[in-house]
């Protein structure tokens, strides 16, 4: 009977320390816990007085896009000029073509899809003759409001519009947009108004591509890109470029060769030079390399071109070159024996012919030179001639490569790659 109660009192004594020992500990836990949140509330309150809490982003309300192809029907563009005129409460007769905005009056009302839809159609003068005559109100606004009356019934129509003066950037336009005005504004050396029309553009831009000829060994019969204009600090042109229709436009104006084909002709002899490269330093003639490889010689040039130009299996074929797979997509994709040392010899010759020649260009493309030319010219003309013939004729060679040609009946064929 003793035993058993002593047996019970070591048992609730145990149990008890056990309960105190455990709720010593918890609560010595729950004390530094609260000191931690304490102090790191402290540390954020101290760090909420240096900086301000950043706002959660708005997320913008997603806006009603045409689908594509909308504004490659021009009867779609005028149907729109209407809708824009009625919904400000301006009545225009069914018989005529609706008058034209001006940029101050499509930025106000933030009609960015019009501006863009009449640079497709290549500026306001040029769907202005192609509706036969439609009016287009002027670019300054008191010579605007007198020449139209339909922007005379706009600003009867809208309060917030002026006679006297165009309407403020602050209420539609944006900060940046705010800027770039100011920055146009008081530009020195601004051309005057009116200076720009088609024979000024082509002046200025026949001037432009001569000088960088000189200076950077460019063909001046190749367009430049908008944005090389803005590095080398002619945004006027590029201003310009835009009014005219775009670049693409400018250059069937011009007669000068698109960005895009000569940018692929480019691109294609330096590969081809890097391939070379490659070649005489690490691999065989007749197999194309192993991109790893390529990449693991420090050839990363090469690397990116050849992805950029169809990947390696696919140029292989092209230049008629093995691979180290026995099967692969292309192999019954067959052009023919070929020769890489060949191929850069021939788009070096067409590059120091396209050197010599002035804009505007009758056809303005890259081309593969004739058969007349090269059987009539130097060694180096005879040896591509030559070898053109060996390597399947100037077609197959000018295909090859993404080059025009002329065809048996005297005409171009292959109008490059642009």
């Amino acid at each position: 009977m003793k035993r058993s109660l002593r047996r019970a009192g070591l048992f609730l004594s145990l149990f008890f320390f056990s309960d105190a020992f455990v709720d010593h500990h918890r609560s010595q836990h729950v004390r530094k816990f609260f000191n931690s949140v304490t102090l790191l509330s402290g540390l954020n309150e101290e760090n909420s007085e240096r900086k301000p809490r950043r706002l959660r982003q708005k997320r913008r309300k997603p806006t009603v896009r045409r689908p594509d192809g909308y504004w490659s029907n021009l009867d779609h563009l005028q149907a729109e000029l209407r809708t824009f005129w009625s919904d400000h409460g301006v009545a225009l007769p069914l018989h005529q073509p609706p008058p034209i905005p001006n940029e101050v009056l499509l930025r106000y009302y933030q009609r960015h899809d019009l501006r863009a839809a009449l640079v497709k159609w290549g500026g306001r003068d040029a769907v202005s003759q192609l509706w036969g005559g439609s009016p287009v109100i002027p670019g300054r606004w008191k010579e605007a409001v007198q020449a139209s009356p339909e922007l005379r019934q706009l600003v009867q129509a809208d309060a917030t519009l002026s006679m006297q003066s165009p309407p403020s950037l602050s209420r539609k336009n944006t900060k940046h947009e705010q800027e770039s005005s100011l920055k146009w504004k008081h530009q020195e050396g601004r051309k005057p108004k009116g200076y720009w029309n088609t024979k000024t553009l082509l002046k200025e831009l026949y001037t432009y591509v001569s000088f960088y000829r000189e200076n950077h060994q460019r063909p001046a019969v190749w367009m430049p890109r908008p944005s090389e204009f803005a590095k080398e600090g002619r945004d006027d042109l590029r201003q310009a470029f835009h009014r005219f229709g775009g670049a693409e436009k400018v250059a069937r104006l011009a007669g000068m060769v698109p960005f895009r084909e000569w940018y692929y002709f480019e691109g294609q002899l330096e590969l081809l030079m890097e391939l070379q490269r490659y070649l005489n330093e690490y691999g065989k003639d007749e197999t194309f390399p192993v991109v790893e490889d390529v990449k693991r010689h420090g050839f990363d040039q090469l690397y990116s071109l050849i992805q950029f130009y169809g990947g390696r299996k696919f140029l292989a074929a092209r230049f008629g070159m093995k691979t180290v797979e026995k099967s692969d997509l292309y192999a019954d994709l067959n052009f023919g024996p070929f020769s890489i040392d060949f191929a850069v010899r021939l788009l070096t010759f067409i590059r120091r012919r396209e050197m010599r020649k002035n804009p505007p260009l009758i056809y303005p493309t890259i081309k593969i030179p004739s058969p007349i030319q090269l059987s009539a010219g130097d060694e180096e003309a005879i040896y591509l001639h030559e070898s053109i013939i060996k390597f399947g004729g100037y077609e197959n060679v000018a295909r090859r490569l993404g080059l025009a040609f002329y065809s048996a009946s005297g005409k171009m064929g292959n109008q490059g790659t642009g």
